[in-house]
């Protein structure tokens, strides 16, 4: 009778979620009610047009509402309340909070329901008492609302009442429970650890499952003892908490011993020897009847084996840490590897995947030849794991074996077999891998376009050319993207002529394509392209054509007119890139770009050129523009070692811009001037206090040789009080003690 009411309180809860959705779904009067209509209409409409008022008030944010929704938690229809309280919780209204703990009691289970919740939305603490006299109710719905809410405010203080929670029958009750406790963190984990020793087997796998959802890196320990629990439930859930935190534990681990302090670094060893027992404790249960057992524990091996793969004892540890370390880590792989090996034969497919899985993330060589033999596994999901394991490997040896999948019947083994292909450059085989350039699934021939473009050969261009006209516009997409990477000069015409493709994924992936042929008809093509409608098809133009090198510095030239900024940002940012002194011209006219970004890339594209032309330019620009882009451009002169570019930086040296100065400084060092320390050194000693103290900000900003000693004689004697105290707070951002040495 239990788990026939069971079922019927997962119905109703079901059932009434959808009744309550449809409302708040039910069509309004007005499509688009105005803020004052709906405000009239919750005052003095109809129940069906109070809730279509609620609905339309509740997404435009305005708290202007919040007294009339609060009002209407006291409605005469329970339909009106439910839907207040649900607005609300989704406004974040917290003056709501104590209406909102008096609707609990509200005869109406709906309200009482959507009240919870909406004090779990609140993030108030004052809701947890109300929420926790919630679970005297007699609707479990009501109840599991409450936990759900108690959750969210990380109430540590409900922990006792949210522990027994985890017996209930009811699912939804339960399952509530658990996540609240996982939700609440830290403050759970001592009570949760408890209940894996409760006599109710309910608890104890509801304590499980709550400590793998939280942060249980700390508790794989204790959850080891819970794998030879009686129950198989608790046992399933143990093996599947640990699967989850026992590579961040390992990890965790792992990096206490770069803790320069010897008693953290012994804490860790032993914490690395209690976790060794828990791997013993893993590989017992690798006999268990249980397959989900058996498949956790599996699982958890693996990913251990996935962090031993790359974990070491820091050399720099102490000495008899190292070695003791060391030794662990051995014990670990030498208990891990081989059990891994061993579960390949499980009768169970989902142990022999999750054992091939372990060893293809632990790139073990060693796991290579027992995986081959995985691929003639009877289950798709083996198969098809084992051929993915392969490729992590990388084992060449291994490609004739995985060619032979290319006629699985299994969708998923075909598209696995040709990633894997791809991933060893099994050249070779690109032929049998461009026949599946016709397969009907299209997730096959996606991988296909993907693949051939790392296997070069005849076979894989023209089958990439026939993807171009596939239906699926992703796969055209990959076929240019993989041809751009081939670099046929064969392929570039049919590239061209997709750019006029319907699908903007498809264009973009050509734009892209065609930074792989340095010749005037891609050029062209990529001009065309930078008229097209969408924008980032514009900016994949102006890259690619960056990429094409000193022949595309023309149509770069143009993009920068290119009434889209991010395009003409592009242009600019790649003529820097090419480094062609053909670009400064072009360059120079975009310093006066309305776009400031457009101007930041022009200047910083100059600098990197170096074309003496470029100096007047950017010394317009250092004395025309203000904040950030002058810095910019006083920096950039730092490469132009003309006599007027000189004096300007020996004038800006003295700017009261702090940041402008500093730019100023490094420019003139740069250029093998002495840096005008001297002069912004005696603005310590001005007369006028309002000149120190703004000499002090200079100083701490630019921080030139000799500033020490500066900062500490006006901390110690300038007349005035800000002056010395700002001198005080230098020294301290400067890491310099005001009476130290």
């Amino acid at each position: 009778m239990k788990n026939r009411w069971s079922l019927s309180v997962i119905a109703s809860v079901a059932l009434s979620s959808l009744l309550f959705v449809s409302a708040l779904a039910a069509p309004s009067l007005s499509a688009e009610p105005s803020l004052d209509q709906a405000l009239k209409a919750l005052a003095r409409g109809s129940s069906e047009e109070k809730i279509a008022a609620i609905r339309a008030l509740a997404p435009s944010g305005s708290k202007v509402a919040i007294p009339q929704l609060i009002a209407a938690l006291k409605d005469d229809a329970p339909r009106v309340r439910a839907t207040a309280a649900w607005a609300l919780g989704a406004l974040r209204a917290s003056q709501a909070l104590e209406p909102l703990i008096g609707a609990l009691a509200d005869p109406d289970f709906a309200v009482r329901r959507e009240s919870a919740h909406a004090l779990g939305a609140l993030g108030d603490a004052g809701a947890i008492l109300g929420l926790r006299r919630a679970f005297s109710d007699s609707n479990p719905q009501i109840r599991a609302a409450a936990a759900e809410a108690l959750g969210k405010l990380k109430a540590s203080d409900a922990i006792p009442d949210l522990i027994p929670l985890l017996s209930a029958e009811e699912s939804a009750l339960h399952r509530s429970g658990i996540l609240a406790l996982a939700a609440i963190g830290p403050s759970a984990r001592a009570p949760l650890i408890q209940a894996l020793a409760h006599p109710n087997p309910l608890v104890r796998s509801g304590a499980a499952e709550a400590l793998g959802r939280g942060d249980g890196r700390s508790v794989v320990v204790q959850l080891g003892r819970a794998l030879h629990d009686a129950d198989p439930r608790v046992r399933e859930r143990a093996a599947w908490a640990i699967h989850r935190h026992i590579g961040p534990a390992l990890e965790g681990l792992i990096k206490n011993f770069d803790v320069p302090d010897a008693a953290i670094q012994q804490r860790a060893l032993r914490d690395l020897s209690a976790l060794n027992s828990t791997l013993a404790l893993l590989v017992r249960a690798l006999a268990d009847q249980s397959v989900k057992v058996r498949e956790h524990s599996t699982a958890a091996l693996g990913e251990t084996a996935a962090r031993l793969a790359v974990s070491w004892i820091p050399l720099f540890a102490e000495k008899d840490v190292v070695s003791k370390g060391q030794e662990q880590l051995a014990n670990m792989s030498h208990q891990v590897f081989p059990e891994l090996a061993r579960m390949l034969n499980d009768p169970a497919p989902p142990v022999r995947a999750a054992a091939a899985r372990g060893l293809g993330n632990a790139r073990v060589e060693e796991g290579a030849s027992p995986l081959a033999r995985l691929l003639r596994d009877p289950d798709r999901d083996v198969r098809w794991t084992a051929v993915e394991s392969l490729g992590k490997i990388g084992d060449p040896a291994g490609a004739a074996a995985i060619a032979d999948l290319l006629d699985d019947p299994a969708a998923i083994v075909r598209e696995k077999a040709v990633w894997a292909l791809g991933v060893l450059r099994a050249h070779d085989r690109a032929q049998a891998v461009a026949r599946l350039a016709r397969d009907r699934e299209v997730s096959v021939r996606r991988q296909v376009a993907r693949s051939l473009g790392t296997l070069d050969s005849d076979a894989s261009v023209d089958a990439l050319l026939s993807l171009l006209s596939d239906p699926d516009p992703l796969t055209r997409s990959y076929a240019a993207r993989s041809l751009g990477r081939l670099r046929n000069p064969r392929s570039l015409q049919d590239l061209v002529k997709l750019l006029r493709d319907p699908d903007v994924t498809v264009r973009r992936g050509v734009a892209e394509s065609l930074s792989g042929f340095p010749l005037p008809d891609a050029v062209t093509a990529l001009v065309t392209a930078l008229k097209d409608e969408d924008l980032l098809v514009r900016k994949l133009a102006a890259q690619s054509i960056g990429r094409l090198g000193a022949i595309g510095v023309p149509a770069l030239g143009e993009a920068l007119g290119n009434p889209a900024p991010p395009v003409r940002q592009k242009a600019a940012e790649m003529l820097g890139l090419i480094g062609d002194p053909k670009g400064t011209p072009f360059l120079i006219r975009a310093l006066q770009d309305s776009d400031p970004e457009v101007r930041r890339r022009a200047a910083f594209s100059l600098k990197r050129i170096r074309s003496p032309e470029a100096a007047p330019a950017l010394l317009a620009m250092a004395q025309r523009e203000r904040g950030a882009l002058r810095v910019l451009a006083v920096d950039a002169l730092a490469r132009f070692p003309e006599p007027g570019v000189i004096e300007f930086l020996n004038q800006a040296a003295r700017d009261r811009d702090c940041l402008v100065r500093a730019a100023a400084f490094d420019a003139l060092d740069n250029l093998g001037e002495p840096r005008p320390i001297d002069a912004l050194l005696a603005e310590l000693n001005d007369p006028d206090p309002k000149r120190r103290l703004q000499a002090v900000e200079h100083v701490v900003c630019i921080n030139p040789k000799g500033s020490t000693e500066a900062l500490k004689a006006a901390a110690e004697s300038d007349p005035d009080p800000a002056v010395k105290k700002a001198a005080a707070n230098g020294l301290k951002a400067l890491e310099v003690p005001k009476g130290g040495h």
